[in-house]
């Protein structure tokens, strides 16, 4: 009786606990993204008086201190990733890291007097809060822009960022997927692309 007893009421405590949960995860994941785009705003002002060097540096610090990048890596090399070697994992993940940096550290650059709004965040399963904001431009409409932020471990860090409904995430895979299978199936030659593309 007394088993029974215990039984119901930690299901009655995980009943109540769970929705104060998912708001602690919501309100950790608006947070991070919010800071994430005031630093990055903040950044962006200083990008054209900085050089190329200092600039790259800059976004890899927020980079990596927003995102979860090893992830991202994983996520868009998708079936590669577990068919490729411990060696071609090892070459990719730093190449794939660098890849990305450069790539969004010379987007962003074109921006000017863009206002970023943080407007909701909503749980979308267990570990994940989607962050709905817009960015708005000098001119033409406002960019509708979600953030899929990962609650896990001690830190909310962003996996995908979703542009008006387009994961980019999923478009990288499908990118470095056409990358692989033209190529006969081999990795190589993703890697030797990014090799290209980073200048290493």
């Amino acid at each position: 009786m007394m088993s029974t007893m215990k039984a119901i009421a930690f299901a009655v405590l995980g009943f109540w606990l769970a929705p104060i949960a998912q708001a602690n995860s919501t309100d950790a994941a608006t947070g991070h993204v919010r800071t994430l785009g005031d630093k990055a705003i903040t950044a962006l002002g200083n990008a054209k008086t900085m050089s190329e060097a200092d600039r790259d540096a800059e976004f890899r610090r927020l980079m990596k201190d927003g995102f979860d990048l090893a992830l991202i890596g994983r996520f868009v090399l998708g079936v590669h990733w577990r068919r490729a070697t411990d060696a071609e994992k090892a070459e990719y993940a730093p190449l794939f890291e660098d890849y990305v940096i450069k790539t969004y550290a010379n987007r962003l650059t074109n921006y000017n007097d863009e206002r970023f709004e943080v407007q909701s965040g909503k749980p979308d399963d267990e570990k994940d809060v989607i962050v709905a904001s817009l960015i708005h431009r000098s001119e033409g409409a406002p960019v509708k822009v979600d953030w899929r932020v990962r609650i896990s471990g001690d830190k909310p860090k962003i996996i995908d960022v979703i542009v008006e409904g387009a994961s980019m995430a999923i478009s990288q895979r499908s990118e470095f997927s056409s990358v692989i299978q033209n190529n006969g199936g081999q990795i190589a030659a993703l890697i030797k692309l990014l090799r290209d593309k980073t200048g290493k």
